[in-house]
């Protein structure tokens, strides 16, 4: 958490309101935290191993006020297929590289990449509508 405050002191004079709102800016930034000390950790659970179920409730855990909006997200995420709902949650949860998926689920690098780009597209639609 002290990080992030540190980075968000720090990098402060970034924000720009013409290009979004400060709350998404700040999201953005205390996000990218995480990431980079989850990677410093390398505490990252298996890509093969770990069910959809698993990855859901670990990101869902001490969110109690966004109930609803999980349960927009599973039902969204429930009509993708396999392959690019794990892409996808080991992208967005756990920060993993498109590289590091690719390897990980052994398929192309430019299959992950597509399937990530066409399933947030598919997420966005359906949490809109």
């Amino acid at each position: 958490m002290q990080e992030a405050f540190v980075a968000v002191w720090e990098r402060s004079s970034d924000y720009d309101a013409a290009k979004g709102s400060a709350i998404g800016w700040l999201t953005t930034l205390v996000r990218h935290c995480a990431i980079d000390q989850l990677r410093r950790r390398a505490v990252r659970p298996e890509s093969r191993g770990v069910s959809d179920e698993v990855l859901l409730s670990l990101a869902a855990s001490g969110s109690t006020d966004r109930g609803a909006e999980l349960g927009a997200l599973q039902r969204c995420l429930g009509e993708l297929d396999e392959q690019p709902r794990r892409a996808v949650l080991l992208a967005y949860l756990y920060g993993f590289t498109r590289e590091e998926i690719s390897a990980g689920l052994g398929v192309p690098l430019g299959t992950v990449k597509t399937w990530i780009r066409r399933s947030v597209e598919r997420l966005k639609r359906c949490l809109d509508g």
